[in-house]
């Protein structure tokens, strides 16, 4: 199972303040910087408090992209989820009616030794039992909810000619 979107999302909120915070702190060095002092050690604490606010500025664009960094790795999460979710809705009906097929399906002999399949009562083509076998074989049993072994397992399934 993958992790909670939301709460990825909420340490992307958390490194924006951050990034606000950090420039706060530039503007409060740069307006420190501004003061109207005129000594030699004015000029030197000036000088360290422009210095500073332009690192504060260059953490606060860091953090700023380690947000982003965060929110796209979010959405890639959400991506994740909604195709094992797509695959787990698209494979599950499919796997069903195969081992049903594979499971209630008769061989039997009709005239001329001609060998025929019958479900239910009627003749099915044995390609669609080969089919079918095919795919129950290739997945065994259906995923976990969730996994990522719906991705799998549909790609096998739809390699071994099962149309979308």
């Amino acid at each position: 199972m993958y992790g909670n979107s939301e709460q990825i999302r909420s340490r992307a909120l958390e490194l924006r303040g951050i990034a606000t915070d950090l420039r706060d702190q530039a503007a409060v060095m740069l307006s420190a910087a501004d003061a109207d002092w005129v000594s030699t050690a004015a000029a030197k604490y000036a000088e360290e408090a422009r210095q500073k606010a332009v690192q504060l500025r260059a953490l606060a664009d860091g953090a700023d992209d380690a947000a982003q960094a965060v929110d796209d790795h979010a959405a890639a999460v959400d991506a994740m989820k909604a195709a094992i979710e797509d695959a787990a809705n698209w494979l599950t009906d499919r796997w069903n009616a195969a081992s049903n097929l594979v499971n209630n399906t008769v061989e039997s002999l009709k005239e001329g030794a001609v060998r025929v399949f019958e479900f239910l009562g009627r003749e099915v083509p044995p390609s669609l039992v080969a089919q079918a076998k095919n795919l129950v074989t290739g997945v065994p049993r259906l995923p976990e909810q969730g996994s990522v072994e719906w991705l799998d397992a549909a790609a096998h399934t739809k390699r071994n000619g099962w149309a979308e």
